[in-house]
């Protein structure tokens, strides 16, 4: 048949591809000629690109999008966001610490069950106090229980993840919420467990 130029050659949707036997044709520059070679080869041939050992965030990664069955950009930063990210960390959002939240009881000396997604029970958590929802003034509470005074002080601060399994675990609140030290160290301010932040990571 007639040469006829690329934009008048029939397409092909990308369920009609087929990656072992459709060809695509590329020039070769080693050779300065047209060569001929299928999908899958050429997608074998990225294991050739140079490597990168350190990446900016600004880098762009080339993904296929089943949600839009298309091929997308995202930044590297993106993709840890909201991809990569999500395997091996999991955040559980500032909310209050009340019963209408699933907790035993409103604040101090609660405990509540939470379902994680992380499918390993080699886990390390963060827990984070507030007194509102935004997190400002937040503190990095202390996993573990604080005696303040002596061992036999019926005061308890703190809290205290347990029953770690690979789906679940309970997070245990003091009865007397936790402490605030001044810029100093030297003294500290009670805090009434109010709302609260977990980040878990594996």
């Amino acid at each position: 048949m007639a040469d006829r130029k690329v934009t008048q050659l029939t397409g092909l949707s990308s369920s009609s591809i087929d990656m072992s036997a459709d060809m695509i044709y590329i020039a070769d520059n080693s050779a300065n000629e047209s060569k001929k070679t299928t999908g899958a080869h050429l997608l074998a041939g990225t294991n050739n690109l140079t490597e990168i050992t350190t990446s900016s965030s600004d880098d762009i990664i080339y993904v296929y999008d089943t949600s839009a069955a298309t091929s997308r950009k995202i930044s590297v930063a993106n993709l840890i966001n909201t991809g990569v990210a999500e395997t091996c960390v999991q955040v559980f959002d500032y909310s209050a610490i009340t019963t209408s939240n699933d907790w035993s009881a409103n604040g101090n000396g609660a405990n509540k069950q939470f379902t994680h997604g992380l499918n390993s029970t080699d886990l390390s958590f963060e827990i984070y106090g507030s007194d509102n929802s935004f997190g400002s003034g937040n503190i990095v509470v202390a996993n573990g229980i604080v005696y303040p005074n002596r061992y036999r002080s019926k005061e308890r601060y703190g809290a205290q993840i347990h029953s770690v399994t690979s789906t679940t675990f309970e997070v245990q609140l003091a009865k007397s919420g936790y402490y605030k030290l001044d810029r100093n160290g030297n003294s500290a301010t009670p805090v009434n467990w109010s709302w609260i932040k977990i980040i878990v990571r594996k």
